[in-house]
């Protein structure tokens, strides 16, 4: 019976020894995939979004374009992924006349954003908003590249063509349906 004792442990033993070797070339497997990681390059697709609002008498054709610029700064994440800029351009017609047109990137909100946002923060989304009073709104978001980290914005563009930029500190508490959200 010891015989018997003396080789079932040491056929658990090399059992033993067998599995950690095993696992050991797993890990460094892992270990290698790491190391090799090559970073991406990421962008977003070019966008185009057109609708119109009627305001008092007027009708307004307001188009939203979206495009990556490779002249913007790019960001880089801790991976050392790079994410490349938007542009946004917003041209708006009045009863068929351009009434307004102008192209947004991110340096247009910098006086606005944290320190964060700007080094690490795309302008990644532009909205219509409302039509009331004379003015048309857009919601414009800052977001770092995949989260849900954003700095929101509020244009308003009035009756003159003037426009200012103020953060939106008030949370969206309920969906509008508004599928111009890119």
């Amino acid at each position: 019976m010891r015989y018997h004792s003396w080789l079932l442990l040491a056929g658990c033993a090399a059992c033993f020894l067998l599995s950690a070797c095993h696992s050991d070339k797993k890990s460094n497997i892992i270990v290698e995939s790491q190391e090799h990681y090559v970073p991406q390059e990421h962008r977003m697709p070019d966008y185009n979004y057109s609708d119109t609002v009627r305001m008092g008498s007027h009708r307004y054709v307001y188009t939203i374009h979206r495009e990556p610029d490779e002249s913007l700064p790019k960001v880089k994440d801790e991976m050392g992924d790079t994410y490349l800029d938007n542009f946004y351009q917003l041209t708006i017609e009045r009863d068929n006349a351009t009434f307004f047109e102008r192209r947004f990137v991110k340096a247009d909100l910098r006086p606005y954003l944290a320190r964060d946002f700007q080094r690490n923060g795309i302008i990644d989304g532009f909205r219509f908003i409302s039509a009331a009073e004379g003015r048309l709104q857009f919601g414009l978001c800052i977001s770092y590249p995949e989260s849900d980290m954003s700095a929101p914005f509020i244009l308003t563009i009035g009756p003159d063509a003037s426009f200012s930029i103020e953060a939106d500190d008030v949370m969206d508490v309920e969906e509008t349906g508004d599928t111009a959200a890119i």
